[in-house]
């Protein structure tokens, strides 16, 4: 679907099963490296004098795919890894919590904030239609329709006396308001159509 951007928490520590350096160089197709420029930043932080002398533990979180950038980590240890694979950039950050804020506040919200500067509208409805029917035309239209993106919320599904309402966001995005506006008509004319033939009216809830 041409996602721009991946945002991925855990698997950068020490220890043998943290893998997510690797998984995202095997999906590069590119080998991984040690950043010197974070070692010698641990070596600082540790007051260790050689080289030789930093754990193994420390060199695997200064490991990175090869030609992906590391971001120091103001709170912690393991890096941030901004990777490129395709039109795609993964931002691969620590799993605690308290190094996930600092690391996306310092190197991940600006960079988002300069992609995604498009025009978004959402809108919600509800369909009386199970999960299982419904599903089938949120990828229907997703496929149809780049820049959109549908959800079904099943925890949210209200019973009524003919059957269910299932409410579904659908999210559109586009340069100017226009354009969102012209692909959220033609997203929710879609929709409907698909709905209709599985017997259930759209029901308009609220716009976002």
């Amino acid at each position: 679907r041409g996602t721009r951007v991946g945002i991925t928490t855990g698997g950068l520590g020490p220890t043998p099963d943290d893998m997510t350096v690797e998984a995202i160089a095997k999906i590069m197709e590119v080998g991984t490296e040690v950043d010197e420029t974070l070692v010698e930043r641990y070596m600082k932080s540790r007051g260790i004098e050689k080289r030789a002398d930093v754990s193994e533990g420390l060199i695997k979180m200064a490991t990175k795919p090869e030609g992906s950038v590391a971001h120091p980590n103001p709170a912690g240890v393991a890096p941030c890894v901004e990777a490129r694979v395709g039109t795609t950039t993964i931002y691969s950050l620590p799993g605690p919590p308290r190094e996930v804020e600092a690391l996306f506040r310092q190197s991940v919200e600006d960079a988002l904030a300069g992609i995604y500067d498009d025009v978004r509208l959402s809108l919600r409805v509800a369909v009386n239609l199970p999960e299982s029917q419904c599903g089938p035309i949120l990828h229907s239209v997703m496929s149809q329709y780049p820049n959109t993106y549908l959800k079904a919320f099943v925890s949210l599904r209200e019973r009524t006396a003919d059957g269910q309402r299932l409410p579904v966001d659908i999210v559109v995005w586009g340069k100017e308001a226009e354009e969102a506006q012209a692909l959220l008509d033609k997203a929710l004319a879609e929709f409907k159509a698909q709905a209709f033939e599985k017997g259930s009216e759209v029901e308009i809830r609220d716009e976002g």
